[in-house]
């Protein structure tokens, strides 16, 4: 009896050094167990001591091994430390289950709950076992992983306060996945945010954008945030401007040049349409902007409600529309709120059949979005 206890006592402990030793190695994968293992080694050789005592030498066997393989994973490195403790524990499980199970009826209990117990630990690692060979079997999968550089280290280290060895990290993973666009962008962001360092930060952008890899994506987010930086921290407008200028030039007619020009738009110009002076001088002021930059959505969409609502130039109106719908990557939330817009100025005209050809159009281009939802209600009502 006893000795069941001392070995579910000891179990209960390996499990307690385990939940320790797998929060520490989540959050630093350089985790020195050395101490955990010290700890457990201390209250192992203090079981197999007890056990020898009472007489109990045979339960004294399963933390004998654990305590070998602790030691075997510590010189050699061929047991990884929690699958140690885990084997371990297991085997303290099956000496209970086995000892458990000459004790009678009651003795059964405890032998069922010792076995549900040992299911828990292993039941995962089977089923992804065999499941996983059943499915590579049949999709033709189970190559191997791709190994993937890890930030989390340098995550946790740049909130702890220490920016210097988040970079350290950042360079280790670098070195073994040069080019990483996110482990570079994650250095250049700590060298900005946590060391203030503008000039350092700028460097490893820059190396980013002379890296050929990178899609056109990841240089447009990476030249963003430099030109944020140069405005934020900098207060460098003209710095800014070129940072864009040239990023817009690199990715003529894309995604990247039409999303950056609108940036570089709202720079220089950003329109009222209820600014109170004279609607010739709005108007004049748009058209100039418009020639300057011509992907400009906002200064577009708003000459187009002066020419409507101020100008009483509807025709007007539905050319500048009819210049925004045919500009490729626009969003689906822009075209849905400027077909609702055009719907609105056919309803002020008492135009009902023009109105629902707009509502109409957006639930057809957007069937699966909520903007056909919300087109769909103002038809509904339109009916009605």
């Amino acid at each position: 009896m006893w000795a069941c206890l001392i070995l579910a006592l000891g179990g209960m402990g390996l499990v307690l050094f385990w939940g320790v030793y797998t929060r520490q190695r989540s959050e630093n994968p350089d985790f020195n167990p050395l101490r955990l293992q010290l700890g457990a080694s201390g209250m192992l050789l203090g079981m197999i001591v007890i056990l020898l005592a009472t007489g109990d030498s045979l339960f004294s066997i399963p933390p004998l091994i654990v305590l070998g393989m602790i030691w075997t994973q510590r010189l050699t490195d061929s047991v990884e430390m929690g699958m140690a403790l885990k084997l371990g524990f297991s085997g303290i499980l099956l000496v209970i289950i086995v000892w458990a199970s000459t004790m009678g009826p009651i003795g059964y209990v405890f032998a069922f709950g010792a076995l549900c117990i040992l299911a828990m630990l292993w039941i995962g690692p089977m089923l992804d076992l065999v499941g996983g060979k059943a499915i590579d079997s049949v999709m033709g999968g189970g190559g191997e992983v791709e190994a993937q550089p890890l930030y989390s280290v340098a995550h946790t280290k740049q909130k702890q306060g220490d920016a210097k060895g988040a970079i350290a990290w950042i360079d280790k993973e670098l070195e073994e996945f040069p080019g990483d666009f996110e482990g570079q962008l994650l250095k250049a962001e700590i060298q900005m945010d946590s060391l203030k360092d503008f000039d350092a930060a700028r460097a490893t952008v820059l190396a980013i954008t002379e890296q050929d890899h990178h899609e056109p994506g990841q240089v447009s987010r990476a030249m963003g945030r430099l030109a944020d930086w140069q405005l934020k921290h900098r207060q460098d407008g003209a710095g800014a401007r070129q940072t864009l200028q040239w990023l817009r030039e690199r990715y003529p007619e894309s995604a990247v040049e039409f999303v950056v020009s609108q940036r570089l738009a709202r720079m220089d110009f950003i329109v009222d349409i209820n600014d109170p002076r004279d609607v010739s001088e709005l108007v004049s002021e748009c058209l100039k902007q418009l020639v300057k930059h011509p992907l400009d959505n906002d200064t577009r969409e708003k000459l187009a409600r002066i020419y409507f609502e101020r100008y009483e130039q509807p025709e007007l109106a539905k050319e500048q529309m009819k210049i925004l719908f045919a500009q490729p990557y626009q969003q689906p939330r822009d075209i849905a709120r400027w077909l609702n817009l055009m719907a609105d100025w056919h309803l002020k005209k008492d135009n009902l059949d023009a109105a629902r050809k707009c509502l109409q159009q957006i639930v057809a281009q957007f069937p699966d979005q909520p903007y056909s939802d919300e087109a769909q209600l103002r038809l509904t009502r339109l009916n009605t």
